[in-house]
């Protein structure tokens, strides 16, 4: 019954903060950021905010450079060029079949890497998740602020976040 609630509550306040979003589509994204925030120990309203603006929540997406231009398409296609970043949070994938292995607990284990890397601060984990090494490095990284700010419209609440 907790889960159930867990995931409704959460669906709730995504369907207000992207009243855009598809209901099947925010539904899944929900429960998979449910899922991957517990096993990762990263807020689920964080993973949702990152897949909404990184993936607009579309478990597949995919985004490489060719040309020198960024090319986004929903799936890996005979176009796309490798390293690429797939899946909702868009993490780094060497080969198609890493791209199509990309979930929620994927890129969740890679910002919990970055937490981890950082001491344990979410804050600066999420600035190397958002911009690699310049993040931590104290260079501009505007997506840390952006996921933050999302995942508080979401609800969530984090003394001193």
């Amino acid at each position: 019954m907790t889960c159930l609630l867990r995931v409704l509550v959460l669906l709730w306040s995504a369907h207000d903060v992207y009243p855009d979003a598809g209901a099947v589509p925010l539904a899944r994204a929900v429960i998979e950021a449910i899922a991957a925030g517990d096993e990762s120990d990263i807020p689920p309203e964080l993973l949702l905010a990152i897949a909404r603006h990184e993936s607009d929540l579309e478990p597949h997406a995919v985004s490489w450079v060719s040309g020198g231009k960024r090319r986004d398409a929903v799936r890996p296609t005979s176009a796309t060029s490798y390293p690429a970043t797939c899946g909702y949070l868009q993490g780094v994938a060497l080969t198609e079949a890493e791209c199509l292995n990309q979930d929620m607990r994927t890129g969740a284990r890679e910002l919990a890497s970055w937490r981890a890397s950082q001491h344990g601060d979410l804050r600066a984990g999420l600035l190397g998740f958002a911009c690699g090494n310049r993040g931590v490095a104290g260079l501009p990284c505007p997506f840390a602020a952006l996921f933050l700010a999302h995942a508080r419209r979401l609800g969530w609440r984090k003394a001193g976040s």
